[in-house]
């Protein structure tokens, strides 16, 4: 038996409902993750591009997250938002979880009646078998949670931002700790 056309118009608006949410859950990421960039570099001080290749050359998310905590909490300027930050990345750290799946996850596993994403069939991790399927609703409550994310840490660049421009520069005539001793250049 054929699918008659409105079920057919009806299947395809769900498929594209759902490739739209993805696609938009995957682009907040991302721009949340630029975001992230931004507050490395403030507490690097650096150009932000530099700050991203350095970011970016590191594949795990999480790590992102355990070097922004460590130079926080190691400059007395920025130990003020430590609390703060930690809060924030627990928040990421959770939010990681389903961004994983969209990028990972297909909706090639699913049925006709459970449209969403699913790991692999050949993903065969407790983890993964624990999950269900990655629904519509799900995927725009990830956009929304990202999106007030974002707003959180573009305040916290902000607040960063702020607190940085009040550190002295530093007087380059004297010794840096790293750098050589004046007598040790000749």
């Amino acid at each position: 038996m054929e699918p008659n056309q409105t079920e057919f118009s009806q299947s395809y608006l769900e498929h594209e409902n759902f490739y739209i949410g993805v696609g938009l859950s995957i682009s907040r990421w991302s721009d949340m993750e630029t975001t992230i960039v931004q507050i490395f570099s403030i507490l690097m001080g650096t150009q932000d591009q530099k700050a991203g290749i350095v970011l970016y050359s590191i594949m795990n998310f999480n790590a992102w997250l355990m070097i922004i905590d460590e130079l926080i909490g190691s400059d007395p300027l920025f130990e003020g938002f430590k609390r703060n930050w930690s809060k924030k990345a627990n928040r990421l750290r959770r939010l990681n979880e389903t961004r994983v799946r969209l990028a990972h996850h297909t909706m090639w596993e699913s049925g006709p009646t459970d449209l969403g994403l699913k790991p692999s069939r050949l993903d065969a991790r407790s983890k993964s078998r624990s999950y269900k399927s990655l629904t519509i609703p799900e995927i725009v409550e990830f956009v929304n949670l990202s999106f007030e994310m974002h707003k959180d840490l573009v305040e916290l660049r902000k607040a960063l931002t702020l607190a940085a421009s009040k550190k002295p520069s530093p007087d380059r005539s004297q010794p840096q700790q790293g750098d050589p001793h004046p007598s040790d250049a000749q």
